[in-house]
């Protein structure tokens, strides 16, 4: 869900939120799971379904990235400036600590751009006080070009394409047998 806010494909985003809707059932992991039910509420404005979500995530023990995250969230829904700039603080300065230790993969934190795209659309007075300026992980240019994007799709130029292929590719449809073959797995 964050790497297509992050990249405003709101196409993949809310493809990546219908199909958590329909196979979170039985989470391996709680905390994760509450933090994707908080941004799937946030994408959709639904201010119930986040409280909910936040009651569940103040249940769990995480990373200290992971708490950023939960900070983030909870921020977003008070629209709280200053917690949420406080939580992306959080966030990105135990990223690197997060993606274990990997030099390459610490670098840039999407994730964090991702959850201040949706944080921005659902609640804009939550971000004004984060610094968008700020050096890595945070990408300060790649956020700068990313205010002039309403929604990558916009951008593609996609190629011509058989139908069964164009459905799940380019439009991300499941295909029909997609759904029975999850469900006896």
């Amino acid at each position: 869900m964050l790497m297509a806010s992050a990249a405003k494909d709101h196409l993949a985003l809310d493809r990546a939120i219908l199909l958590w809707s329909e196979t979170n059932e039985k989470p391996n992991n709680r905390a994760y799971a509450a933090i994707c039910d908080a941004l799937s509420a946030i994408r959709r404005n639904d201010t119930e379904a986040v409280s909910v979500a936040i009651t569940e995530i103040s249940k769990r023990k995480s990373y200290a990235y992971i708490t950023g995250i939960n900070l983030v969230i909870q921020a977003t829904h008070t629209s709280d400036a200053a917690a949420f700039a406080a939580g992306m603080k959080k966030m990105l300065s135990s990223f690197r600590r997060y993606m274990f230790g990997e030099e390459f993969d610490g670098l840039i934190d999407p994730f964090a751009i991702g959850i201040y795209e949706l944080a921005k659309a659902y609640a804009p007075s939550a971000v004004e006080e984060f610094d968008t300026t700020r050096r890595l992980p945070w990408d300060a240019e790649y956020h700068q070009w990313l205010s002039g994007v309403e929604d990558v799709q916009d951008l593609y130029e996609l190629p011509e394409l058989p139908n069964l292929i164009e459905e799940a590719m380019t439009n991300t449809n499941p295909m029909p047998w997609a759904k029975q073959i999850r469900e006896t797995w």
